[in-house]
């Protein structure tokens, strides 16, 4: 595991140097990218919004990835977050939005449904709820009938170190979810079927391009 906080390089037909940092940023002809890894996962995402690096003679171009270093989430366990969140209900009767936590644990994915305080648009971990979140893997949030869109509030929130966070849409209807990678503000969507295994009905929202690569030991 990395130790070193951040390390800069430049991406040239030599290649690049191994991953030795929490944050590793890659200037490459086809843009900058973010490298960095955690017992669940390696990764090497694209930072969105720079233009013209294909200029620069020398630069070689470098492709984002996804290296899952754990089986997929299973499907039973996805499955059990959708029924849960399309029966959360507040008193009032109203569906409720509804907070998940998975982490790797004794060599399985575990699924719990922290402390949270629970409204009809919106949900937030609270008391015990907020320690319980504290390396994670993934954070799943539910917004029942309305679409499975990553809000400001969420951009807002996810600043931490690498984590994958996801959101069930349109769950009484046609059921979706959206999921994506984020550390230290940078965030990039990747297809949910890259870590776990999805049950029928629940659709992948997000369609990788051809040129990332998502590749798991376990598969």
């Amino acid at each position: 595991m990395a130790t070193t906080f951040v390390h800069y390089h430049v991406a040239t037909a030599a290649g690049v140097p191994p991953l030795e940092a929490l944050r590793d940023y890659l200037l490459a002809a086809n843009g900058v990218f973010l490298r960095s890894q955690r017992a669940e996962l390696t990764v090497c995402l694209p930072i969105p919004g720079i233009a013209g690096l294909d200029q620069i003679f020398g630069l070689a171009t470098v492709d984002a990835y996804l290296h899952l270093r754990r089986p997929k989430i299973s499907v039973d366990l996805v499955a059990a977050m959708l029924a849960q969140a399309q029966t959360a209900r507040l008193t009032n009767g109203l569906a409720a939005e509804i907070l998940f936590y998975v982490r790797w644990e004794a060599d399985a994915w575990r699924l719990r449904v922290p402390e949270q305080d629970q409204q009809h648009g919106a949900v937030r971990p609270v008391g015990q709820g907020i320690a319980d979140g504290e390396g994670v893997f993934l954070e799943v949030h539910s917004h029942h009938a309305w679409s499975g869109r990553f809000s400001p509030t969420d951009d807002a929130d996810e600043q931490g170190f690498a984590r994958c966070y996801a959101v069930l849409g349109t769950i009484f209807t046609m059921p979706t979810i959206r999921l994506r990678v984020a550390f230290y503000g940078h965030r990039w969507e990747i297809p949910a079927s890259w870590v776990m295994d999805l049950p029928e009905g629940l659709a992948d929202v997000v369609v990788a391009p051809a040129w990332v690569e998502a590749v798991s030991p376990w598969a």
